[in-house]
């Protein structure tokens, strides 16, 4: 997946069936929709290694028949810069956090050493044995939790409209 790694809470079935709907059931589905795109930012932040990265994951508001669409996605700039593989494959630091890494080294592109941070000491050298990354599936998590929610909301509107509400 390159590009934008993101996660759409979009309320598809409202946009056609919601002018026909009570208001209370209007309020209740956009309601709902806010809570779980809320529950999964505080999930996918929760999930996401690191300092900063964590923190830059945003609700972002879609336009749509009722400017209602969710969109969760992560504003740190170094989230999708490419990363060209060894094999000719482009790649991202979601993806690679997402799914991880096989052993790897790594190499200076750009300039003669790497230099890096460790401990408060700044390392200068000219290749890493990159021990691999394990899988933290934090995007895939947060959309099965976001799913069931869904779900729940769906029966939790259906309910509504047959007792009339």
């Amino acid at each position: 997946m390159n590009g934008d790694f993101q996660l759409t809470l979009r309320p598809v079935l409202f946009d056609g069936l919601m002018k026909n709907f009570p208001e209370k059931v209007k309020k209740a589905g956009f309601e709902g929709i806010d809570k779980i795109a809320s529950n999964s930012k505080r999930l996918i932040a929760g999930l996401t290694p690191g300092v900063d990265l964590p923190r830059r994951w945003v609700i972002k508001k879609k336009g749509n028949a009722y400017g209602r669409s969710r969109l969760l996605i992560n504003m740190d700039e170094r989230a999708y810069k490419p990363v060209k593989l060894k094999d000719g494959r482009q790649t991202n630091l979601l993806e690679m956090l997402e799914y991880g890494t096989r052993p790897h080294e790594i190499t200076p592109v750009k300039a003669k050493v790497l230099s890096f941070v460790v401990d408060g000491d700044r390392i200068f050298t000219k290749h890493v044995d990159h021990p691999g990354t394990k899988p933290y599936a934090f995007a895939n998590k947060t959309f099965t939790s976001a799913s069931i929610q869904v779900a729940m909301l769906q029966n939790r509107l259906s309910q509504m409209l047959r007792q009339g509400v």
